[in-house]
């Protein structure tokens, strides 16, 4: 009888494995027979390329897009060789070295690139969580590769990126934009050095020809860093400079007025000051620069210190100006006015279609709207017209809570009828 229990037993236990075998075997068959399974490979590229994207569309250095490329190849091994043969998702670097990857090692860099193939490199990189002999050796392994980079966006300490620097000018001939956040990394004084006494004089992006489109955030250096770095002005169509904070320098004086005044390409012109509490030395109301082709303006209007400082907009000539974005962050109403009559003035053919008005401080009541409808005098060609607040803090009282706004859709629409002016009310935005 044990023995007849034994043999049940061990057949039952066969049949178990039967069984399970078979439901494996059917379930390998219906993942076979799945849709996706079916997909071509160009389709199911196109779908692994549009999953790695950003949310919001926007790459930066701490996208996961690079942890979904890795995911996509452990699925199976189907998609593993799918995703090794779509060279596009391995052509962009989205990279934050800190304390949870400081283990990378130069084959997984060398590994990513080769899977890209040809295809232009797109880098972000954030090093400012690390020390420079790894980023050091990280920014190598992919510079082995400079020829085939389209776009720079780096983060980090100006010393961190040095093996960039001192590449050969000819380097990077597929490169056609730049972004550039460098920090100080102040560990032994508390004095703010120049680029020069941090950086070598460098060239490595002037022998770019497809370079048009630079963004440089200006920390709180006592001098800009384009006195050490040279980019191509001439060629380029789109500039953005932020002051990160208030430049003690004279902007008149800097290597401002020269990369401006070569850009005789610009399209889009972005100058930008972050830090609103202190005044800006500014530039000389005597100069005059001239940007033939620009059609788009964003321009901060600050406090200026000292007799005859002003903001660009007073010593610029753009005769193609379609749209304009001023943010007030505490320039006195009635100078901005005379700012925007003197750009006018030498921009005489200009056609302003839209006109953008941000204001980083609550104005005066009062002075709002005499003000605004004087600088709306002088562009009576904009169908298009948004006032917006970014920072809700004023000069001298929080507004957070503030019971009544400082201006309605109403008023606004009052303002412009008796200015004359020939906005439509519809055309009319406030965000």
């Amino acid at each position: 009888m044990t023995g007849l229990k034994r043999s049940d037993s061990i057949q039952i236990s066969e049949l178990t494995c039967r069984k399970d075998a078979k439901l494996t075997e059917i379930t390998s068959l219906q993942n076979i027979l799945s849709p996706i399974r079916r997909a071509p490979l160009e389709i199911l590229s196109e779908i692994f390329e549009l999953s790695c994207l950003p949310k919001d569309g926007v790459f930066r250095a701490a996208c996961k897009v690079m942890r979904h490329s890795l995911i996509l190849t452990a699925v199976c091994a189907a998609w593993r060789k799918a995703a090794h043969s779509t060279p596009r998702i391995w052509s962009t670097i989205c990279l934050v070295i800190n304390d949870n990857n400081k283990g990378l090692e130069k084959d997984w860099v060398v590994d990513w690139i080769i899977r890209s193939q040809s295809f232009p490199l797109d880098l972000y990189l954030d090093f400012r969580a690390v020390d420079d002999d790894l980023a050091h050796r990280t920014l190598e392994h992919i510079l082995h590769s400079c020829e085939r980079i389209r776009l720079f966006d780096l983060v980090g300490y100006a010393q961190t990126f040095l093996p960039l620097y001192r590449l050969p000018c000819s380097s990077l001939p597929l490169l056609e934009e730049v972004s550039l956040d460098l920090e100080y990394n102040n560990n032994d004084d508390d004095s703010f050095p120049t680029f020069s006494r941090l950086l070598p004089n460098t060239k490595v992006f002037l022998g770019s020809p497809k370079l048009q489109h630079v963004k440089i955030w200006e920390p709180w250096f006592s001098s800009s860093m384009l006195e050490v770095l040279t980019i191509p002005a001439g060629q380029l169509t789109s500039l953005q400079i932020t002051f990160l904070s208030y430049p003690d320098y004279d902007l008149s004086q800097s290597v401002y007025v020269d990369v401006l005044s070569s850009c005789q390409n610009l399209n889009d012109l972005q100058f930008i000051h972050e830090d609103f509490q202190e005044p800006c030395i500014g530039f000389s109301s005597k100069l005059s620069i001239t940007l033939p082709l620009l059609r788009s303006l964003h321009v901060s209007c600050m406090k200026f210190a000292g007799d005859g400082a002003s903001n660009l907009l007073h010593c610029l000539t753009a005769p193609l100006l379609e749209d304009l974005t001023l943010c007030w962050a505490g320039q006195d109403l009635h100078n901005l006015s005379i700012d925007v009559t003197s750009f006018q003035n030498r921009s005489a053919t200009a056609r302003l279609l839209s006109l953008t008005v941000e204001f980083r401080f609550a104005p005066a009541r009062e002075l709002f709207a005499e003000n605004l409808v004087a600088i709306l005098g002088f562009f009576p060609t904009i169908n298009s017209l948004s006032l917006r607040t970014s920072y809700v803090l004023s000069l001298d009282i929080d507004i957070t809570h503030y019971s009544e706004p400082w201006f309605t859709p109403n008023q606004v629409t009052s303002f412009l009828l008796n200015s004359q002016n020939s906005i439509s009310q519809s055309n009319i935005l406030r965000t």
